[in-house]
């Protein structure tokens, strides 16, 4: 019955074409296209001139659209979103874009726009290496990026918040808005960020130069233009609170609910509550894990701090594992206490527990099944 017919790649849904042409069966040209689901039924009529986004057991749906094979892009037409459960339109075909519904009730569209959107695909390859086809990516998940689904990297037109059952949450007057995560996303007006939430409530106003995702802790970095042309980095709750002073050069994301900074060229570390547990005195610090990092004054002998800023190492050691405990197959059965590795001198390994203290000296830090383990790891 179908030109052709997508992969299900472990999803409940696939794409299908009917009287679309072309050289490869994954990516038909023209037609007309629809959804069916994993037992054959159309839960999409297929009477639209592209579909594409499915999530949520939601797809968006194209009227009017032109796939241009040379470019690889959609141009034209209009966007709207069929619920798979139903088979209905609950999102009305009337924007000249839109985003995906990624496991929330809401996504961006886009009214009186010129932005084309691009076919979603990957290079099907043989043995040799030499594409061959290509095969259509359909199914969109968590880590999908909407930048990269348009033709140029910056959204262009006006930007609305829109419900799954087709209410506007905001005027149209965005020049874009990111993914939501924890509930809120960034959003551009007039080439200022602010921060959203999923009512389509400003909880940041758009002033600022760049602000970065809301993290775990529920806390963003902001950028804010300084008298002497360059930008300082401050920290606001998601509702806007301010937890620092703008005065930061650089910063790092949040991990174990620290994260570090930059003022003239050294680095300290501030929690999410905007409190700098170190001033600015490390050359290095390195990625939290397992609440702990390496520090390094000089960048040349290493210490261990945790993510309270407490010195759990004095800076004494020539080198570490990036991570701590990363890795590491020496762990308690309950999954509570770490060790991981330091190295002093030129070849002298130690392990340590996350408190400190020295398991063994004097040893290995990578084992094979034809090593004897020290006895003093045998409880990690």
């Amino acid at each position: 019955k179908y030109s052709a017919v997508g992969d299900f790649f472990y999803q409940y849904y696939t794409w299908v074409n009917i009287g679309g042409k072309g050289n490869d069966d994954e990516l038909p040209f023209g037609g007309k296209w629809g959804v069916i689901d994993v037992h054959g039924n159309e839960v999409c009529p297929v009477n639209y001139d592209y579909v594409d986004y499915c999530a949520s057991d939601l797809v968006a749906v194209n009227l009017g659209g032109v796939m241009n094979k040379k470019t690889m892009v959609i141009d034209g037409g209009l966007w709207g979103f069929v619920d798979l459960k139903t088979g209905q339109v609950c999102v009305p075909v009337e924007y000249t874009q839109v985003s995906a519904f990624i496991n929330s009730d809401v996504a961006w569209m886009q009214k009186g726009g010129t932005l084309k959107k691009k076919i979603l695909y990957e290079d099907v390859k043989n043995e040799k290496g030499k594409v061959v086809g290509h095969k259509r990516l359909f199914h969109v998940f968590n880590d999908f990026n909407l930048l990269k689904a348009f033709e140029r990297f910056y959204l262009t037109g006006a930007w609305g918040l829109v419900a799954k059952d087709g209410t506007t949450l905001t005027p149209f007057d965005y020049s874009c808005g990111g993914n939501f995560k924890n509930g809120t996303c960034a959003i551009n007006k007039s080439g200022h960020y602010g921060l959203m939430d999923m009512t389509g409530k400003e909880l940041i106003p758009c002033q600022y130069e760049d602000i970065s995702e809301c993290y775990d802790e529920g806390v963003v970095w902001v950028w804010e233009e300084s008298s002497s042309g360059k930008n300082k980095i401050g920290l606001l709750s998601k509702n806007g609170t301010k937890l620092s002073e703008m005065k930061y050069e650089s910063v790092g994301n949040f991990v174990d609910s620290v994260a570090w900074f930059v003022i003239n060229d050294k680095i300290g570390l501030i929690d999410c509550n905007g409190k700098e547990l170190r001033p600015a005195t490390f050359k290095k610090v390195g990625e939290f894990n397992h609440n702990l990092a390496f520090c390094s004054t000089d960048g040349v002998t290493f210490g261990i701090i945790d993510n309270k800023g407490k010195q759990i190492l004095p800076e004494q050691y020539s080198n570490m594992a990036a991570k701590f405990g990363e890795g590491s197959p020496f762990v308690f059965n309950n999954g509570t206490n770490f060790i991981s590795w330091v190295k002093q001198g030129s070849d002298s390994y130690s392990w340590i527990d996350q408190n400190g203290n020295i398991i063994i000296s004097n040893a290995k830090i990578e084992y094979t099944l034809f090593d004897v383990i020290p006895n003093e790891l045998w409880d990690y």
